[in-house]
């Protein structure tokens, strides 16, 4: 083989050699492209998964904090409707004395008196309502007695006490009221 050959037979071979490693590091690199491809695309998937339960965690707290802001505004405004009932009750209650069955309401509770503590109780009332009972004996140092009527009586040995003030019946009514109230609002 001449020289020119021999430089020939080894250009081929370079040449074939070349072709076989830029097949091999071609192959090698779309292998590479498509496994980087496959991790890009399982990566946005991923992440694409993550933010929507993100979403829709967020949304459901946004949801729930509005929900529960709501109720609070409600739970406000029925507070404000009760005390305003409240209010109006206790108002009333002051006008109870002007009431024509005034003096009925104070037998009855007189009665009730009687019948729990004895016939020969001590009744107490307000110093303005002394002509409505006359047989109970006047109080003035009793405030609630003087704005609210009612009476307060007591046994003859003084041992037991029946507070029928008609603050104190309210007072005792009350909490019963409010969830009325309270019920009413709800419908």
């Amino acid at each position: 083989m001449s020289l020119e050959e021999i430089i020939q037979e080894i250009e081929k071979m370079g040449k074939e050699q070349m072709q076989e490693l830029s097949e091999h590091y071609e192959a090698r690199f779309a292998e590479i492209r498509q496994k980087y491809s496959n991790l890009d695309k399982d990566l946005r998937d991923e992440w694409k998964s993550k933010i929507e339960s993100e979403t829709v965690s967020l949304k459901k707290n946004i949801i729930s904090s509005a929900q529960m802001e709501s109720l609070r505004m409600i739970r406000g405004r029925e507070k404000e409707i009760v005390n305003s009932a409240l209010e109006k009750v206790e108002d009333h209650l002051q006008d109870i004395k002007k009431w024509k069955n005034y003096k009925e309401l104070l037998s009855s509770l007189a009665d009730i008196s009687f019948r729990a503590l004895g016939k020969d109780c001590m009744i107490k009332v307000g110093e303005k309502d002394q002509n409505v009972l006359p047989e109970a004996e006047s109080v003035r140092d009793d405030p609630l007695l003087s704005k609210y009527g009612g009476i307060v009586a007591s046994s003859k040995d003084g041992s037991m006490e029946l507070d029928l003030r008609i603050y104190t019946i309210y007072l005792d009514l009350r909490e019963k009221m409010i969830a009325a109230i309270s019920e009413n609002i709800g419908e």
